[in-house]
């Protein structure tokens, strides 16, 4: 008898064993191809985050929290600079930087980040408004669809922020924030 005779007569004698084989070789496949999947997707989203930027510019600390925290906003943020130099080195600079994205961070509502920023966020992402309208003044806020529908907040509903990234009992009741728009999901 030959060995390719000899390995069928074996699956067929030891049924529970081939089932339990073949049952552990498809789920070994599936892991790895949810894998494969989940690491393209990640690869692309980061990708999709970082185009068009050549140069960060931030407040002195680590190079790697500055770019995890403005990019990605994974990380603290290193702090604020002075808006009024950021304008004047754009200004100074426009021939070799085309344009900037100002950020601002340190607050949060219910655990989500407040970024303070100009239009040219939105222009830059590539972000559509589903609902209502792009902030015109300090205190309107645009929020994500993903907050939107978390806590459910509608266009008009107002809240104060918390100092820091996460929830806290350190209110900012001095300053109402009013939801005017609601971002589509991105």
């Amino acid at each position: 008898m030959n060995s390719l005779g000899l390995s069928i007569k074996n699956l067929f004698a030891k049924p529970l064993n081939t089932a339990l084989s073949l049952i552990l070789l498809a789920f070994g496949v599936g892991i790895i191809s949810f894998m494969l999947l989940l690491n393209k997707q990640l690869t692309d989203q980061f990708n999709r985050n970082i185009q068009k930027i050549d140069f960060v510019l931030g407040a002195k600390g680590s190079p790697l929290q500055l770019i995890l925290s403005s990019v990605y906003q994974v990380d603290a943020p290193t702090g604020n600079i002075n808006y009024s130099e950021v304008k004047e080195l754009l200004k100074k600079q426009k021939v070799l930087i085309e344009y900037g994205v100002p950020l601002a961070f340190g607050d949060n509502y219910a655990g989500f980040r407040i970024v303070g920023t100009d239009h040219s966020y939105i222009d830059h992402y590539g972000l559509e408004v589903a609902e209502g309208k792009k902030w015109k003044k300090t205190l309107d806020a645009t929020i994500g669809y993903r907050v939107a529908d978390k806590l459910g907040l509608k266009i008009g509903d107002t809240f104060f922020s918390s100092h820091g990234l996460a929830e806290s009992d350190d209110v900012h009741e001095n300053a109402t924030f009013t939801v005017v728009g609601v971002f589509k999901p991105s």
